[in-house]
């Protein structure tokens, strides 16, 4: 009888755990380009385009867009994203001064969700 009363306040407590979990209403950026790939003839400038998605329930906002690199610039848009609508991030790359060869360019991404930054990489192959 006493594990019959355990068992019967365990299952209620874990009905009331999942019962008060909710779905969060913070803003969720996930990254629809999943090929992060360009080749530029060296000395050239060539543009990549990042497309994303906010997956979460309140408005999404791009605060930033940064590289490691001066040769790398980003254009974005400081709209607000809605939920389940998708944004673009413009990547001008600029292959001056560059060796030939390939590089990884980490495109880092600012928004106001509580993971506040976002990595993509992009994969240059100068020719």
């Amino acid at each position: 009888m006493i594990e019959f009363v355990l068992l019967i306040l365990v299952v209620s407590k874990t009905n009331f755990s999942v019962a008060q979990t909710k779905k969060s209403p913070e803003p969720i950026l996930f990254l629809l380009s999943k090929n992060n790939f360009m080749e530029v003839k060296r000395g050239d400038k060539s543009t990549y385009t990042i497309e994303f998605k906010n997956q979460g329930v309140d408005d999404l906002v791009i605060k930033g867009v940064s590289s490691s690199c001066v040769c790398t610039v980003a254009k974005y848009t400081g709209k607000p994203i809605k939920q389940g609508q998708t944004g673009l991030i413009e990547i001008l790359f600029d292959s001056k001064e560059k060796p030939i060869g390939t590089l990884k360019q980490p495109i880092i991404i600012e928004t106001n969700s509580s993971k506040r930054y976002v990595k993509a990489v992009l994969t240059i192959k100068i020719v």
